[in-house]
């Protein structure tokens, strides 16, 4: 049975996508990639189906895209999240900043962590292990 980490990567600008992708692939990391939040939705929904043990969902909060924003995609997909998903919102905004669009989506304040752009990747690493 394969037992590395399962992880959704959401983030639109290449240079984050590419640079998380390829540390948590150097930590031996399942690593799915999507650059908008109609494709988190779809790949995220891909894993909870599948069974995939507490899947980890790493979203640029602020994900652009014409359906909605990273923050509104985790609103929608955070019924059918399976126990153990661990969610990691990234931005160059602060969580204060970003505190009522998690508000009016549904998200409460302990159902995910906030990383600030720039970030540490070895917190991040932290996290998903924790």
């Amino acid at each position: 049975m394969n037992t590395r980490p399962k992880i959704v990567v959401a983030e639109d600008e290449l240079i984050w996508r590419v640079s998380i992708s390829d540390f948590l692939v150097d930590q031996e990391c399942d690593v799915k990639l999507a650059e908008s939040a109609g494709e988190l939705v779809a790949k995220a929904r891909s894993a909870f189906e599948a069974g995939e043990p507490g899947p980890v969902l790493i979203v640029d909060g602020r994900l652009p895209s014409i359906q909605m924003e990273g923050i509104e995609a985790v609103g929608q997909l955070r019924e059918s999240m399976p126990a153990g998903t661990k969610c990691i919102l990234i931005s160059v905004l602060s969580e204060d900043d970003c505190r009522s669009k998690l508000a009016a989506c549904g998200i409460p304040p302990r159902s995910y962590v906030w990383l600030q752009k720039p970030f540490d990747f070895d917190i991040m690493l932290q996290l998903i292990q924790s």
